[in-house]
């Protein structure tokens, strides 16, 4: 006997379009004619280029619209050192400093 799917349920095999928040323009012009409710923040993206813009509204519906640049953070590469290089430079600081003792003092007089 055939039993529809209960409760409203979706089957398994649908997919779903991912949600959102970002909203893409193509100019400055677009995000100042985007139409927001008063006292309320919404952040653009432009589609073209690395630029994000952060758009306020007041309680009156005044606007502020900050520009931002959009720059890919590498990762650091994180160099370390290894207990025989730091030793090999601790020997070689030690060097210099009896080198820098035994040498004599010159005094130049004026």
């Amino acid at each position: 006997m055939y039993q529809p799917n209960q409760y409203n349920q979706y089957p398994y095999n649908n997919i779903l379009t991912p949600q959102t928040n970002k909203i893409y323009v193509n100019s400055y012009d677009e995000v100042v004619k985007y139409q927001m409710p008063a006292n309320s923040d919404m952040l653009f993206i432009h589609r073209t280029e690395p630029v994000l813009y952060d758009k306020v509204t007041d309680a009156y519906g005044g606007y502020i619209i900050k520009t931002f640049t959009i720059k890919e953070k590498l990762a650091e590469q994180n160099e370390e050192v290894s207990k025989e290089e730091l030793q090999t430079i601790s020997d070689r600081l030690d060097a210099l400093e009896k080198m820098l003792k035994n040498t004599p003092k010159v005094v130049e007089e004026a």
